[in-house]
């Protein structure tokens, strides 16, 4: 968008007038946006603990039979038709799902924004007010029409709500248990148990459900700590293929069960600020916040390239090992991005990244030389990261207001993670 580049990239001086700039592209679209059924449940106790759940409106013809009808009392699914042109499910495994973490700056954000984008002025009454509440509807309507998919936003605890590290990890942790708890078509499904070997006749065990998870900004933070944090091993490791793998060999047919329900297939990062080594003067007492210190070392331990480097320690290094095996990741930036807090953390978090999957292979293929083949294979896969600049101009605020748009060339970052998703849907890990 033309309108972005003279803004600046200060995200403290480019949130409203960007907001401003995408409100009119939103409205003309409110309609469509709205016509994909979203509901809203509880997956925890806390009062913010709450996700909304779109589903799409073309579901894939080769899904299985579909769970029993989610309801709600406190959002009644919404009312409308979609777009006809909407493409089918690009996934390999229809049993799948896509789960969102908004940003915000841990002291803002909500899946759905209030009154945004607000009428323009003049205008009230009804019609003023179905142009309104669309962030993030726009994005979960985007996603799931899009995927063919049920796609999941996350509320999670505020610094008002009393965060504090880990806690962000901690939400998406049981929001993820609620997903595979209650989107997982094969949920209800008899697992294979030992005895099913003997039966040659015995149907094949259902597919996992296949999740993919994207956090922007804060919201990547806290999808960073729970994939790097030793708070979460144990959750992680249910989660992640070769663990999967070693549960089969190494425990009892109830925990591989439970380990066969999901896998985490793709993780998204969207202008991620991975430290905060550079954040400006006014952030701090945000981050002595959240992280429980103003000690500069402490919040830099905590921080996602802190968590990465500790890793390297101890059993840490076992812990997420799996991440550079099972897992494919994609680190999107914008180029109004500012330098300072995204794309120089952005770049630091990455160098570790690559340097630590190279030492892990280095280390695998020197240890597993005397091993088959097949083994040695699953450790020496091709890099699962990729990087990229996002399409078009974009600054911190613009990526997702620009979903549901409807313009190419707004949506063309969106559409790049709907590619992303069919390519990781397709592989073998």
């Amino acid at each position: 968008m033309d309108q972005l580049p003279p803004l600046g990239k200060a995200i403290s001086q480019i949130i409203l007038p960007t907001f401003k700039a995408y409100s009119p592209l939103l409205r003309q679209n409110s309609e469509t946006i709205k016509s994909t059924r979203r509901e809203t449940f509880p997956y925890g106790p806390h009062p913010r603990q709450q996700l909304d759940v779109y589903t799409p409106s073309r579901p894939s013809l080769s899904s299985p039979s579909p769970s029993p009808s989610l309801s709600s009392p406190s959002s009644p699914p919404t009312s409308g038709t979609a777009d006809k042109k909407t493409p089918l499910p690009v996934t390999h495994n229809p049993n799948s799902v896509f789960i969102f973490l908004y940003g915000g700056g841990f002291v803002n954000g909500a899946k759905i924004l209030p009154g945004y984008p607000k009428p323009e002025p003049g205008q009230d009454g009804q019609d003023g007010q179905d142009g309104q509440d669309l962030v993030y509807a726009n994005l979960g309507h985007f996603f799931a029409e899009n995927l063919g998919i049920k796609t999941v936003v996350i509320d999670y605890r505020l610094i008002s709500h009393g965060a504090k590290f880990p806690s962000g990890g901690q939400d998406l942790e049981l929001a993820i248990e609620w997903v595979v708890d209650n989107l997982n078509s094969n949920s209800n499904s008899n697992s294979p148990t030992a005895n099913d070997d003997d039966d040659e006749h015995a149907p094949p065990p259902p597919p996992p459900l296949d999740l993919y998870i994207m956090g922007n900004s804060a919201g990547g933070v806290h999808l960073a700590t729970y994939l790097l944090a030793p708070d979460f091993a144990q959750s992680r490791r249910r989660l992640l293929s070769s663990s999967i793998r070693a549960a089969d060999d190494n425990s009892s047919a109830e925990t591989r069960s439970k380990a066969h329900q999901a896998r985490l297939k793709g993780v998204i990062f969207l202008s991620v600020p991975f430290h905060f080594d550079h954040a400006l003067p006014e952030r701090k007492p945000t981050l002595a916040a959240y992280y429980g210190d103003d000690n500069d070392d402490d919040v830099r331990s905590k921080a996602p390239l802190g968590l990465l480097r500790a890793s390297r320690k101890g059993d840490g290094s076992r812990s997420i090992k799996p991440l550079f095996q099972d897992v494919s990741v994609l680190v999107l930036k914008g180029s109004l991005d500012p330098e300072d807090e995204i794309l120089g953390p952005t770049a630091d978090f990455v160098d570790e990244w690559l340097r630590q999957k190279k030492d892990t292979e280095d280390n695998d293929d020197q240890s597993g030389r005397n091993a088959s083949t097949s083994d040695r294979s699953l450790s020496l896969s091709p890099s699962n990261l990729e990087v990229e600049m996002m399409p078009g101009q974009h600054n911190h605020i613009s990526p997702v207001l620009s979903l549901g748009t409807g313009i190419p060339d707004e949506e063309a970052w969106g559409r790049r993670v709907v590619d992303f998703v069919a390519t990781t849907s397709h592989a073998r890990r």
